[in-house]
């Protein structure tokens, strides 16, 4: 997640969209005010390296977290942490809640959005990365159903969508582009994304989406009910 106070822009980021890369392209543009949460450790280097601001601005203070967050206050403290205030993959509701009606209303609310068939594939692979034998596709999707919607956490509260931008996955330049145009202070954006690469390798090269579903109709089905709003959204196909 991102807030970028100046611009008024809120980045949501959703999982398996390539929003690590976007976040740390974001990264350029933020101030000493701004709030940037962590990434993966292994991807930090790469903001670093860069020369953008890393992690700032994501904890409680621990008074204003035992008022707010009690639990996960007295938590982080039992494992010698300050709790946080904002996290990676935070969801909509909570960033509403954290950041207040005000800088809510204020930001233009921007995700990504990646077709659904795809994101699936993606995270399967992803989430097995570590084991030597995956398990069956089609068992996966139907024991990991949470999966197929996870990134709903960050488009939606109460079932309506809170997004004002999407960048679609498939479109990468054209819709950072489009952003870039009608946010001016955002000039540059685009060149720099295109050089950032994070979190590849996970998935092999010949996995399509078409080659899993269609092996699996259960699975596809499967999508096709539980993802049928972005499909009729965004025109996404198998």
């Amino acid at each position: 997640m991102i807030l970028l106070r100046e611009q008024k822009l809120l980045f949501l980021k959703p999982r398996k969209v390539a929003g690590t890369s976007f976040e740390i392209a974001l990264s350029k543009f933020a101030g000493a005010d701004d709030v940037i949460t962590p990434i993966m450790k292994v991807d930090e280097p790469v903001r670093a390296r860069l020369g953008f601001r890393g992690p700032q601005n994501y904890r409680w203070s621990v008074i204003e977290g035992l008022l707010r967050a009690p639990r996960e206050t007295i938590v982080s403290l039992r494992l010698r942490e300050m709790p946080r205030k904002f996290y990676n993959h935070i969801s909509a509701a909570d960033t509403k809640v954290r950041v207040g009606d005000a800088v809510w209303d204020a930001c233009r609310k921007v995700s990504i959005v990646r077709n659904p068939y795809d994101m699936v594939v993606s995270s399967y692979f992803w989430r097995q990365r570590n084991l030597e034998t995956l398990e069956p596709f089609e068992s996966w999707c139907l024991a990991n159903q949470s999966v197929l919607t996870q990134n709903n956490l960050q488009y939606l509260i109460d079932g309506r969508n809170v997004i004002d931008t999407y960048i679609r996955f498939e479109h990468f330049a054209e819709d950072i582009a489009a952003l870039e145009a009608e946010m001016p202070e955002l000039a540059g954006l685009r060149d720099c994304f295109a050089q950032i690469t994070t979190k590849a390798g996970t998935r092999p090269k010949n996995a399509s989406a078409k080659e899993l579903f269609g092996a699996s109709e259960t699975a596809r089905k499967l999508v096709e009910r539980l993802n049928a709003a972005e499909l009729e959204r965004f025109g996404y196909t198998l």
